[in-house]
């Protein structure tokens, strides 16, 4: 882990607490299981220093686990073909400044497209919202395309 990563705070259950280095699990830290925060510096005696809901905690790292991205490099298009329907779907994420886009395409293949906008804080809750979009598509009957 280094500093800049991304990191999900798990169940004090799933951490190796016991282990040399790993810090007590306080009742108090029950309302962070879940959430992600991010390293901002990396300290000796395997602790790391993570933002996390805008204030600065001091962890051990067995504490947390790395959140692995999704690779939104590549546009997403996914297309449903049903007889007389036929159309499309495509999707992909941006930076732009501090902000992730989410900018969704569809319509009839060979029409004119409808497209939408959606800003969000950072790139995880972008991720998540790509992820139900995508399960919604395939329940849907759209598949993937390239």
């Amino acid at each position: 882990m280094k500093i800049g990563d991304r990191v999900k705070i798990r169940n004090h259950r799933q951490g190796q607490c016991g282990e040399v280095g790993c810090a007590y699990f306080e009742p108090d830290m029950m309302k962070y299981i879940g959430k992600i925060g991010k390293i901002t510096k990396i300290i000796k005696y395997d602790r790391v220093n993570i933002d996390l809901d805008d204030k600065k905690w001091t962890w051990s790292r067995c504490m947390f686990e790395e959140v692995k991205s999704m690779n939104t490099n590549k546009p997403i298009y996914w297309e449903y073909v049903n007889g007389k329907h036929k159309k499309f779907w495509a999707v992909k994420i941006f930076q732009e400044e501090s902000k992730y886009i989410i900018i969704r395409k569809w319509g009839r293949i060979g029409n004119a497209s409808q497209t939408i906008r959606n800003e969000f804080d950072n790139l995880h809750e972008a991720e998540q919202e790509l992820e139900k979009l995508i399960r919604n598509k395939e329940y849907k009957g759209y598949k993937s395309v390239f």
